[in-house]
C-alpha cells in the first residue's frame, strides 16, 4: 500500500504543479499523454504489487484500478478551472462570429430571393 501512496503522491504533486501553469495547451497536452499512457502504467502498477507479495490476481487488479481511478481524479482536479478558461475565450469568439454568420445569412437570402425568376 506504502508504493500506491507513492505513486498516488507523485501524480498529484505532478497535477498540482500543472495546475498552477498559466498555460491551457499544456494543460489539454498533459492529459493526451496522460490518457495515452494510463493502460501501461496500469499493467505495470499490477506487476509492482506483484513483486511487493500482492499474490491473489484479483486483489492487485483490484487495487490497481482504484488507484488509477484516484489518479483520474486528481487529473479532473486540474482540468476543470483550465477547460472553464477554454470555455470563457471560446464564448468571446463564438458570439462576435454568429453575429457575422447570421449576417451573412440575411443578405445572400435577401440578394437571392430579389434575383430570383418566379
Amino acid at each position: 500500500m506504502a508504493e500506491l501512496d507513492r505513486e498516488l503522491a507523485v501524480e498529484r504533486a505532478k497535477a498540482q504543479r500543472l495546475a498552477m501553469s498559466a498555460s491551457v495547451s499544456r494543460a489539454l497536452w498533459w492529459l493526451v499523454f496522460q490518457d495515452i499512457g494510463r493502460i501501461p502504467r496500469t499493467w505495470a502498477r499490477r506487476g509492482r504489487l506483484a513483486k511487493l507479495g500482492v499474490t491473489e490476481r484479483r486483489v492487485r487488479k483490484d487495487l490497481a484500478h482504484r488507484a488509477a481511478r484516484m489518479i483520474v481524479i486528481a487529473r479532473r482536479q486540474v482540468v476543470a478551472p483550465k477547460a472553464q478558461l477554454l470555455l470563457n475565450s471560446w464564448k468571446k469568439v463564438h458570439v462576435p462570429f454568429t453575429v457575422l454568420l447570421t449576417g451573412f445569412s440575411v443578405a445572400h437570402i435577401f440578394i437571392s430571393w430579389s434575383h430570383a425568376n418566379w
